[in-house]
Parts: structure tokens; C-alpha cells; sequence
């Protein structure tokens, strides 16, 4: 077998655009790659705190509408009180695994608890 056939195929060599989507280029900003959901925004323009307190207050709204007290979401995710508090009230940055805590204690899709516009 001809082995020039065999590697015709091979990327070696190849710089990465050559054979990946433009969507999947490195953002000019921060070297992620291009998300089709995320809107204009530098990351300069991104204010961390700010997010986390509109996630804290989603959280809260959405334990609120579902019917559940912080000592109850507490006691059955086996968390303690401050914690919640704080990730409520935006003090601190929760986990991914807290909040899918959260978010099966009070029986929604995490989706829904981290649906949150920045």
C-alpha cells in the first residue's frame, strides 16, 4: 500500500483554522472558544460581583416560588445556613456541585437555577 495515501488525510502540520469551523476560533478576548449564545460583551465589561448577586437573587426566587424556606433547603441538601445565605446574597461564588445540590433539593433543572443574564 502506498503510505502516501495512508497520511493524505493527516493534519499534521496543518495550522488549527484549517480544519476546524470558524466558530470554534479562540475568542480574541480571553482565548475561549466562540460560544453562538453569548452576546457582545467584553470581559472587561463583565463585573463579577454584580453577577453574583443577580445569581443569588435567582436562586432565592426560584426556592421562593417552589415553596421552600432556606432552613428547609438547608436541612434536606445537608448545608449549612450560612452557605446558603451567602451564595443568596451574592457574598460568595458557589461551586457548580452546590448549586446542583440546591437545584435537586428543590426540584428543578439546574439549567433553571443558573438561568441568569449577565
Amino acid at each position: 500500500m502506498d503510505k502516501t495515501n495512508e497520511t493524505s488525510h493527516s493534519r499534521v502540520g496543518q495550522p488549527v483554522s484549517a480544519y476546524l469551523p470558524l466558530n470554534y476560533l479562540p475568542n480574541r478576548h480571553h482565548g475561549d472558544f466562540w460560544n453562538p449564545y453569548h452576546r457582545d460583551m467584553d470581559v472587561e465589561d463583565f463585573n463579577k460581583r454584580k453577577f453574583l448577586q443577580r445569581l443569588g437573587a435567582h436562586i432565592a426566587r426560584v426556592r421562593k416560588s417552589k415553596g421552600y424556606s432556606q432552613d428547609r433547603v438547608c436541612l434536606e441538601a445537608e448545608l449549612s445556613r450560612g452557605a446558603l445565605s451567602k451564595i443568596e446574597s451574592g457574598k460568595v461564588e458557589p461551586k457548580i456541585s452546590t448549586l446542583a445540590l440546591v437545584a435537586i433539593t428543590i426540584d428543578v433543572p439546574l439549567r433553571r437555577l443558573t438561568d441568569v443574564e449577565f
